[in-house]
């Protein structure tokens, strides 16, 4: 795979503003991305950098060094988490489903509403929130992806449409059915041969038929989709518009994951 990394930042963003500005952070098990927003624009993004630079800012000093952020929503990717339905949830009973993580006495769990029909149990390794958590007084922890699935939900998707958001080495599934969440999954991958086999795997696990489903994407914009195309002829880019004022040069599907945090915020 090549590099992922990309940097935008607009001549308007101040450190001095950070107070009106929301930052949103997504962790990735190797690697992240930021962006900083006003209102609906687009200030900065950052995308696929090392955790090194986000524990102690050097390249980014000046958007991650601010601690007066309107609001810091961090979202944690996790490689281990159970998805709870609603009516089977009961807070008591948190530490049998922990156990399904496999957690170590290291390991922080965390427990949140995911949707109205569900609840979500993960675990984190607690190396880099507790810097975070010290740096911004004013912060959210949450499911990464939580922010993506609640804008999916908005735009009533149907059974025969399967959402997929890629990373530079992890892709996440989303599947819906009269408007509600019934998989979601992620997989690490390194290969664009391989991100066509675990989306095989998945719409064979859902026993969807491939000629009868629309591959809704977004994310990466630079990967090669030659080899999903040997299976799905219906591949379609993700539509939703999060922030109104993006510059030229960057679609709203590129960081749709990273600014849906925005609607939990």
């Amino acid at each position: 795979m090549t590099s992922h990394s990309k940097l935008y930042f607009s001549d308007d963003f101040s450190a001095e503003k950070a107070k009106d500005y929301t930052l949103l952070i997504q962790i990735r098990d190797t690697d992240f991305s930021f962006a900083v927003v006003y209102q609906n624009t687009l200030l900065a993004w950052g995308n696929g950098y090392p955790h090194s630079e986000l524990v102690a800012p050097a390249d980014f000093v000046n958007f991650l060094s601010p601690t007066d952020y309107q609001n810091v929503v961090i979202g944690i990717t996790p490689t281990v988490f159970n998805i709870v339905p609603k009516q089977l949830y009961k807070e008591d009973q948190l530490p049998n489903f922990a156990r399904f993580l496999d957690a170590g006495v290291e390991d922080k769990i965390y427990s949140q509403v995911l949707d109205a029909d569900n609840q979500i149990v993960f675990k984190d390794g607690d190396t880099i929130l507790p810097v975070l958590i010290a740096r911004y007084p004013y912060h959210q922890i949450l499911f990464a992806y939580k922010g993506w699935l609640q804008a999916i939900t908005t735009t009533k998707p149907t059974a025969t449409d399967l959402y997929i958001d890629i990373q530079a080495y992890e892709v996440h599934f989303a599947y819906y059915k009269d408007s509600k969440l019934r998989f979601y999954n992620s997989f690490k991958y390194t290969t664009p041969t391989e991100l066509a086999y675990f989306t095989a795997l998945t719409t064979n696990e859902l026993e969807l038929n491939p000629a009868n489903i629309r591959l809704v994407i977004s994310g990466d914009a630079d990967i090669d989709l030659s080899s999903l195309s040997e299976f799905f002829t219906n591949i379609d880019i993700n539509p939703i518009e999060q922030l109104q004022q993006l510059p030229d040069g960057i679609a709203p599907q590129q960081l749709l994951s990273l600014t849906a945090l925005t609607l939990c915020a």
